[in-house]
């Protein structure tokens, strides 16, 4: 398996799109939709009964370009540039020299920038 790309010496590090690709496997996936975590009851439009559903709103749609859009509460959502439909939202700059778990959103309003 090799070293966790977390724990690897700054001094090695090349800021590669390797690196940025290994980061993002590890650490920017949503992996484990499991009761009492993520998932939800919720009335799905077209369906009768409520269904068990992912609150983080996965799998996401994929897309050449990064853009705004909207979760499923209709709050403003920060969508990048995805080929990969379990891939958490990330800036490429704030991945590599963070090197961990980062959970962006853009702050709409000052309400926003409370919670």
């Amino acid at each position: 398996m090799g070293q966790h790309p977390c724990s690897l010496e700054r001094e090695t590090l090349q800021n590669t799109k390797a690196e940025l690709s290994e980061l993002l496997n590890w650490v920017q996936r949503h992996t484990k939709c499991l009761p009492g975590y993520c998932q939800v009851k919720r009335k799905v439009p077209g369906q009768q009964e409520p269904r068990l559903v992912c609150r983080f709103d996965y799998p996401m749609e994929c897309g050449q370009a990064a853009t705004l859009g909207f979760d499923s509460k209709r709050r403003v959502r920060f969508e990048p540039r995805r080929n990969d439909p379990l891939l958490n939202n990330y800036n490429t700059g704030m991945m590599l020299a963070w090197r961990a778990n980062i959970d962006i959103k853009p702050v709409m309003n000052s309400e926003a920038a409370r919670k």
